[in-house]
C-alpha cells in the first residue's frame, strides 16, 4: 500500500525548517501567521462547502427539469401525431357527411316529384281502395281523347 498523506502540521514543519534557520526569522512568528491565515480561511471554506452543496442541489434540480421537459416534449409529439390523425378523420367525415346530405336531398326531391296532389277532392274520399277510386275518378272527370 502507499504511504499515508502527511498531515498539515507535518507540512508546516517541513516548509518552515529552512526559513527558521534564516537570520532574523522567528519560527513562532511564522506559526502565528499561518494560524491567522488558517483562521481567516475558515469562513471562506465554510462558504465554499455551502456553495458546493447548493451547486449540487441545483444540478439535481436541473436534471429533474431536463427529464420532465423531455417527457413533456415526448407527450407533445405524441399529441401532435394524434391531432393530425384526428384532423384527417374529421376531414373524411365531413366529406362523407356532405355526400350523405346531397343523397338525402336528392331522395327528398325525388319523393316529392312522385307524389300527386289532387286539388278539390275532399280528404278521405278514396276510402280503402285509393287506386280503384282514382281510376274511376279519372275516367269520369277527364274527357276521352278523340281519335281521328
Amino acid at each position: 500500500m502507499g504511504k499515508d498523506k502527511p498531515s498539515r502540521q507535518k507540512w508546516t514543519n517541513i516548509l518552515l525548517r529552512p526559513l527558521g534557520d534564516a537570520p532574523g526569522c522567528k519560527r513562532a512568528h511564522l506559526h502565528s501567521d499561518i494560524s491567522e491565515t488558517e483562521a481567516s480561511c475558515l469562513p471562506i471554506q465554510t462558504k465554499i462547502v455551502s456553495m458546493t452543496i447548493d451547486v449540487n442541489l441545483l444540478r439535481t434540480d436541473l436534471r429533474k427539469v431536463v427529464e420532465r421537459s423531455m417527457e413533456a416534449e415526448a407527450k407533445v409529439t405524441g399529441l401532435g401525431k394524434e391531432v393530425s390523425m384526428l384532423q384527417t378523420a374529421v376531414a373524411a367525415l365531413k366529406t362523407h357527411s356532405t355526400c350523405l346530405e346531397a343523397h338525402m336531398e336528392d331522395t327528398e326531391r325525388r319523393a316529392r316529384r312522385s307524389n300527386l296532389r289532387f286539388v278539390g277532392l275532399p280528404v278521405g274520399v278514396e276510402g280503402r281502395a285509393p287506386e280503384a277510386f282514382l281510376e274511376d275518378w279519372i275516367r269520369t272527370t277527364l274527357p276521352r281523347a278523340k281519335r281521328s
